[in-house]
């Protein structure tokens, strides 16, 4: 089975090296005269076809001539041409009349006795056919409210699984102009198949009309009826019982007696797909189908769409898009490759893309402009960046601005990555003072790169210094170097040096504890499913003082002296584990376990120190509410915990953060900003649950900017004597859709009340940190 399949396709796709004779034409009604837009034009007896652009016309490449031409449309008898020489063709349809059957009157709509038949029909054939495959070609329309700024058109394979959806790869693209820019919030997309349970639109899981479960789940109704070639064709409407489900409105053509559904046509009921930026998003699309044998497969699909986006004090104009898609060469039966079963991606670019532009020249697909678009296209202005179409306006336009476009993806660099030289090394604390310099990447090759640092400690006078060679090849990646500075008291995952200096200039109380740190390392690691690291170090280590006054500049604080550490040499051998996906970005189940271990002995290499330590953080993330949408809401839970030998110095135990001045951090206490706890046990838990905007649409709101967030976090410190807290908050999520939260939080065991801000990944990428 797998060898014929791909015989088939071999000689499918080998058919452009024979194509001699290019077929044009257009198709109208011969009542009216009116173009037919979406009629197909099919090279009777073989998968070979095309459809009709909005004013009719068509092109087709065929092999040689003679051939047949079947050309159909809903609502008029379908019509064979005999071509046997190239020209010009002028083909019309006539309508065909409809002959009403007797209506049976009942207590249910007559289109759920039909629905039940086109369900079961569905199921009958995909119980045999569950795969398919054919050539598509694609052409997206971007506009600035109603000005062409660009237009994009591909060549593809379209690979259909009834389990895993749509896998759609790019053998070829164009744009005009050809700008080395890609607008951020509306691309070409996959051809989905509307005939599928589960329709996935930017990252939302749409539940199908013809969905088993769809009479559950929509309400049909008989809006009207046509004919073609003599049979009755249903219309029905269709809408979700519930409009804040993640479903569709939009309509049906039915075949009478086969129970086919030729066309159908969906706009999804939430406007509200992606994260912020984007404020609404609509489409509606239309998608017809055909038989091939006894399967019923995509034809022609039409997206029309509008997309709104900013934040609060800027403003874009709208931008409008369509695309338009044939597809043909239709192969049912076939074996999905399987780098296209393994990847969840439903679109993705082949490797030889840049050769690809030939296929151009030939596609049974390809779908002609309309004299309204080539007039369009002739005033597009190939020296104006998308920027100059989507300007900012508002109040806020220079301070608040986001990104419109972002440089192509180009093909893989051959040879040595550039080097980036200015890579600030900048921060502010009570022992630096100003630590400004600069950390530059330079590559020796592919796989080596050199990381050199070199900073002024204006406070103590000093030159900081770092010198590192990093190695990353596949799954392995080493590193080894040494460095001379200021250390951070107690280990795991720090907040940001920067952000965190800069609370500190401002009047903050200087979140961090430190002493100075001479180190000399070598690491070896590996990364797949499973990723370790093992590392040898041996550093020198003493305590600081205080040695900058300054007393901030937002408001006065005296910060409090730098506390001494367990000075001397520590030699030890340090290994981590990792598993799962530490994403906290992603919208979907995942979790994530990271290990860590460190032992030191006594008098090896020198050192002064003998100690075993663990530490481990686990993170696991649950869709709840609406997990059908790009954003559902979410409940994380971070579990934090370690311990030590009696001999761990100060410096080397673990630590449970609060929040930095007046920003919070992703797994810490919110109701606190005093000081950060440094234990030689310590265990917690946090918690959160991201309702998104699910409990203001319950209430009836509709789609809005109030996103809640409920979270919650308790943790035991043993240092000696034993520390607990525990507390409690609400947070309002993307304000005016900024990439912030605001977060009120309290002890639990007292009313004391604090209000922090919270950045998400977003703006961390955006302050390039």
């Amino acid at each position: 089975m797998r060898s014929a399949a791909w015989i088939i396709l071999l000689c499918v796709t080998s058919m452009p090296l024979r194509a001699q004779v290019l077929l044009n034409g257009v198709v109208s009604g011969s009542d009216d005269g009116l173009p037919l837009p979406a009629a197909t034009v099919q090279v009777e007896g073989q998968a070979l076809g095309t459809v009709t652009s909005r004013d009719g016309r068509f092109t087709l490449a065929v092999a040689t001539l003679p051939v047949t031409l079947l050309v159909r449309h809903i609502g008029y008898s379908s019509r064979r041409i005999d071509v046997v020489a190239a020209g010009p063709l002028r083909i019309q349809l006539d309508p065909s009349p409809v002959e009403l059957g007797e209506l049976v009157v009942s207590g249910e709509d007559p289109a759920l006795p039909i629905m039940r038949h086109v369900l079961a029909r569905k199921q009958a054939w995909r119980d045999s056919i569950s795969t398919s495959y054919a050539e598509v070609y694609s052409r997206f329309q971007l506009y600035r409210e109603f000005d062409l700024v660009e237009v994009e058109e591909t060549i593809g394979a379209h690979w259909w699984h009834a389990g895993l959806g749509v896998r759609q790869i790019t053998r070829a693209r164009r744009v005009q102009p050809d700008r080395p820019e890609q607008f951020l919030y509306a691309a070409p997309t996959h051809v989905p198949n509307l005939y599928d349970d589960q329709v996935p639109i930017e990252g939302t899981r749409f539940l199908g009309p013809l969905h088993p479960d769809a009479l559950d789940n929509y309400r049909f109704r008989l809006t009207g009826q046509r004919a073609q070639d003599g049979r009755l064709i249903h219309d029905i409407a269709y809408t979700p019982f519930g409009l804040t489900a993640a479903g569709f409105v939009g309509t049906l053509a039915v075949e009478d007696s086969t129970f086919d559904v030729l066309l159908i046509t969906a706009r999804p009921t939430i406007d509200r797909m992606g994260p912020p930026p984007v404020l609404d998003r609509s489409v509606r699309m239309e998608q017809h189908f055909a038989r091939r044998g006894i399967a019923m497969v995509p034809v022609y699909f039409e997206a029309n769409g509008a997309v709104r986006f900013g934040r609060a004090g800027v403003r874009y104009p709208r931008a409008r898009y369509r695309q338009v898609s044939g597809l043909s060469l239709h192969v049912t039966g076939v074996q999905l490759p399987d780098t296209l079963r393994t990847s969840g991606r439903s679109l993705r670019d082949d490797p030889g893309i840049q050769g690809g532009t030939w296929l151009f020249s030939w596609n049974p697909g390809m779908i002609p402009l309309t004299d309204e678009e080539r007039r369009e296209m002739d005033g597009m202005r190939s020296n104006r960046g998308l920027g100059a179409y989507f300007r900012p306006e508002g109040l806020l336009a220079q301070y608040a601005a986001i990104p419109i476009a972002e440089r192509r993806e180009e093909p893989p660099e051959i040879g040595v990555p550039d080097p980036v030289w200015f890579k600030p090394w900048v921060w502010f604390n009570r022992v630096d003072g100003w630590h400004i310099g600069l950390r530059p990447e330079v590559p020796l090759t592919r796989s080596v790169t050199l990381r050199p640092g070199l900073a002024f400690a204006e406070a103590p006078d000093e030159v900081r210094w770092t010198a590192a060679a990093h190695y990353d090849e596949g799954p392995w990646s080493g590193s080894f170097g040494a460095e001379r500075l200021t250390g951070i008291v107690g280990v795991g995952k720090h907040p940001d040096r920067f952000l965190t200096g800069l609370a500190a200039y401002a009047g903050w109380d200087d979140y961090f504890d430190y002493y100075d740190r001479a180190r000399r390392w070598a690491t070896l690691g590996f990364s797949r499913r499973i990723s370790w690291e093992v590392t040898a170090s041996h550093e020198e280590h003493r305590s600081v003082p205080k040695q900058d006054d300054y007393e901030g500049w937002l408001k006065r604080n005296v910060q409090r002296a730098n506390p001494p550490i367990d000075e001397g040499t520590l030699a030890a051998l340090s290994a981590r584990l990792g598993l799962g996906e530490p994403d906290r970005d992603a919208r979907r189940l995942t979790g994530h376990l990271d290990l860590q271990g460190e032992v030191a002995s006594e008098g090896m290499l020198g050192s002064d120190f003998g100690f075993s330590r663990w530490q481990g953080a686990a993170s696991l993330q649950v869709p709840t509410l609406m997990r059908r949408r790009a954003v559902p809401a979410m409940l994380r839970l971070d579990v934090v915990a370690g311990g030590g030998s009696a001999g761990v110095p100060v410096q080397r135990r673990g630590v449970l953060d609060v929040a930095t001045g007046p920003v919070a951090g992703e797994v810490a206490f919110r109701s606190r900003h005093d000081a950060r706890l440094v234990a030689r046990r310590w265990a917690a838990l946090f918690w959160q649950h991201d309702f998104g905007s699910a409990i203001a649409e319950r209430m009836g709101f509709g789609e809005t900017n109030l996103g809640i967030v409920v979270f919650g976090a308790h943790g035991t410190a043993w240092h000696g004597s034993t520390t607990r807290r525990d507390e409690i908050g609400i947070a309002w999520s993307k304000p005016f859709n900024l990439p912030f939260r605001i977060n009120l939080a309290t002890d639990l065991r007292e009313w004391s009340p604090l209000v922090t801000l919270e950045y998400y990944g977003v703006a961390r990428r955006l302050l390039g940190r």
